[in-house]
């Protein structure tokens, strides 16, 4: 799976195009093939994750009430 991604990688930079994006899915898949050695990283990305879709339930929240303030006035 490793090798998959330099080849993306090496193919992405001949043709100078955004190897991030390009290769991404390919390293996702290697991390996911080999989670005993990229346990770290995937826990950051799910805490991650978590963290932001808390601060998006948060943020709706607020503007309801928000809303219903306006709403009442």
């Amino acid at each position: 799976a490793f090798t998959e991604w330099e080849k993306c990688v090496d193919e992405g930079e001949k043709k100078k195009e955004n190897i991030v994006d390009k290769c991404f899915p390919a390293l996702k898949k290697c991390m996911e093939a080999h989670t005993d050695y990229y346990a770290p990283v995937l826990q950051a990305e799910k805490t991650a994750d978590e963290q932001v879709l808390k601060q998006l339930d948060a943020d709706i929240n607020t503007q309801e009430s928000e809303k219903k303030e306006i709403e009442q006035t």
